[in-house]
């Protein structure tokens, strides 16, 4: 089916899609169809869409709007993103950079385990190594957003994880290739799957563990389904927008200023600060149903992070075998991160 009537079938009977309403947008604007994942209750729609949407409208003198496609309405799987951008099957994608395995290699050294912090600082970090280390892994696109989700912690159902042997045997839902290897790392056994398909997994067993930011889990039920939290900083999932060059280039100067104003590494970093100030909420409804927390010994924690640098090899492995210093890379993200830890 061509996209055309994709668009028309989906915009009448899919839940997913949905336009960000403006009623002062000029009755000519043009529309930017923007497709992701997410559903029309995440997080995001509030966090990131809407004030981005309102933005681009003000910036572009209302000649320019966004139109959002949740649930993959516009057809494909949350893998197919990129190229839906790259190939202007769409206008914007917005999606994670672990839901493309082997495309973002250099990029996914901000999801390594133990690097990171809040999701605030990540933004900043984020925003940079694309621009000095990860441009190439966008060719074709133009950079809208990233950002940086606040930190990822362990959620069990029955299992709870007070130690590293704790894992044996668990199936742990994972988002991206590399806190997936250290869950393997710590002896568990790491799934790869959609956040939209986590609840089910847990509740039939197909999984009996999570990795996520609480931010999270009421949005998506997992509270209800998982008993116990292990609150151990793990890493940071990112979120990447991108857009379609030749679909930027088209716009009108008015209309490329709409976009230009609207984004950039600022955005990212109050989107990243928006995830960790309202973090609290999650954790708090998993309290009041008498989940238990738990936190880790410091011994114990440094052995989960000493077991975890084998990840690190992995990665400088990885990039190595695309003609790169990959030691020298990683040496300049953990700088990076240091240097926006003291900015903070």
């Amino acid at each position: 089916m061509k996209l055309k009537a994709v668009v028309a079938a989906t915009a009448l009977v899919a839940a997913g899609a949905l336009a960000v309403p403006s009623p002062a947008v000029a009755q000519g604007a043009k529309t930017l169809r923007v497709h992701t994942w997410n559903v029309p209750r995440s997080v995001e729609t509030g966090f990131i869409f809407e004030p981005m949407a309102a933005d681009v409208e003000k910036h572009s003198d209302n000649t320019l709007k966004l139109q959002f496609y949740y649930s993959m309405a516009l057809g494909g799987k949350a893998r197919d993103l990129i190229d839906q951008a790259t190939n202007g099957v769409v206008d914007i994608s917005y999606t994670l950079p672990g839901y493309h395995p082997g495309r973002f290699a250099i990029l996914e050294a901000i999801e390594l385990p133990f690097v990171g912090g809040s999701g605030e600082m990540m933004s900043k970090v984020a925003w940079d190594w694309i621009t000095n280390q990860a441009k190439s892994e966008l060719q074709g696109l133009k950079l809208i957003s990233v950002n940086a989700i606040d930190p990822g912690f362990v959620h069990t159902t029955k299992t709870p994880i007070r130690k590293m042997e704790d894992f044996k045997g668990l199936k742990v839902r994972v988002a991206g290739r590399y806190i997936g290897m250290a869950v393997e790392a710590l002896g568990g056994a790491p799934v790869q799957m959609p956040l939209t398909d986590v609840y089910e997994s847990l509740s039939r067993g197909q999984t009996q563990g999570t990795m996520l930011p609480w931010i999270i889990m009421v949005t998506f039920k997992i509270n209800e389904v998982v008993k116990f939290h292990t609150e151990v900083s793990m890493y940071n999932s990112t979120l990447l927008m991108v857009m379609n060059v030749k679909a930027y280039e088209s716009l009108t100067a008015q209309q490329k200023a709409g976009i230009d104003k609207s984004i950039g590494p600022e955005f990212g970093r109050v989107y990243g600060k928006r995830w960790d100030d309202n973090s609290k909420t999650s954790r708090d409804d998993a309290v009041r149903r008498g989940n238990e927390i738990i936190k880790l010994t410091p011994a114990e924690e440094a052995r989960w992070r000493e077991t975890s640098k084998s990840v690190y090899e992995d990665w400088i492995t990885e990039v190595n075998k695309k003609g790169l210093n990959g030691r020298k890379m990683f040496n300049e993200l953990q700088a990076l991160v240091q240097k926006h830890k003291a900015g903070s």
